[in-house]
């Protein structure tokens, strides 16, 4: 169907009425009927075939394939590709946050997550080789997610006390789902992945480092400005509050109904202002 669009349009010697393609032109002319002309030889000289039937009418459905045809370089130039390739690869990647918080990385199957997403086999190697690359990409966004939702906002704070009560207003939220199951995403591969040593693994670890350090932050200019203790060890109690909010999170996957997250955290927001304030 493709060639014999093709066809049409170079018989035709000039524009469709209702196409205007001059952006494609010389993708047109040049490319994709070449191609389809050298391609239509090849055919009738290795195998006697009837003359190709030329559609009476051209819908946008088969110009915009023909473009296509052209190459895969030139299929970029189709104003219509580019959104789909993005839509596409952002539901596979948020069916597979949701799938990975609630099975795990290795009880999620392919099946499962296309079913998830409402796509197909080829759009999602189109965007991954692997269920592996795919769990890359989720993690990269889990770490996007705490730069651009935690880290940012907490940085307009105006003092140590607002950034840390704001940055358990955001994970409050982030537990209860209103915004993202990131810390449940997270403490989920991170039991997962701790006896299974591999790069999956090396990058949660990074995240929780990157987690851990931005916490540090918080806690040293606490102690600059004169909050917090001196003798207060900021790695080790960064340490502590992320070993409790990930023990909390699984807690709350075995039981729900009698983890409140609103009350634990903050209660955990209470003892580090009361507890390692400066005295």
């Amino acid at each position: 169907m493709l060639r014999v669009v093709a066809h049409s349009l170079l018989a035709a010697n000039n524009p469709l009425p209702t196409l205007n393609y001059s952006r494609f032109q010389p993708y047109v002319c040049q490319s994709m009927l070449t191609k389809a002309s050298r391609f239509d030889r090849l055919r009738l000289r290795r195998k006697r075939a009837a003359p190709l039937r030329i559609p009476e009418r051209i819908t946008f459905k088969h110009r915009r394939n023909a473009f296509r045809y052209a190459s895969n370089a030139e299929m970029t130039t189709d104003p219509t590709y580019e959104p789909l390739v993005s839509e596409t690869r952002e539901r596979i990647v948020r069916a597979a946050m949701e799938l990975f918080r609630t099975h795990g990385f290795h009880n999620t199957s392919l099946a499962q997550i296309l079913q998830q997403a409402k796509t197909t086999k080829g759009g999602f190697y189109f965007h991954f080789k692997s269920k592996e690359q795919l769990g890359f990409a989720v993690l990269e966004r889990a770490r996007d997610f705490w730069i651009d939702n935690v880290i940012d906002v907490i940085s307009h704070e105006p003092d140590v006390r607002s950034r840390i009560h704001r940055m358990v207003e955001i994970m409050t939220d982030m537990y209860r789902g209103d915004i993202y199951h990131g810390c449940a995403l997270l403490a989920v591969l991170t039991a997962e992945m701790m006896e299974h040593p591999s790069e999956f693994a090396d990058r949660i670890k990074s995240i929780l480092n990157d987690w851990q350090e931005s916490i540090v932050e918080i806690l040293k200019k606490g102690k600059a400005d004169g909050i917090f203790r001196n003798d207060m060890d900021s790695n080790a109690l960064a340490l502590i509050l992320i070993g409790c909010c990930q023990g909390a999170t699984m807690m709350g996957h075995l039981d729900p109904e009698r983890v409140d997250y609103d009350q634990l955290l903050h209660d955990l927001e209470q003892w580090i202002l009361e507890g390692v304030a400066r005295r």
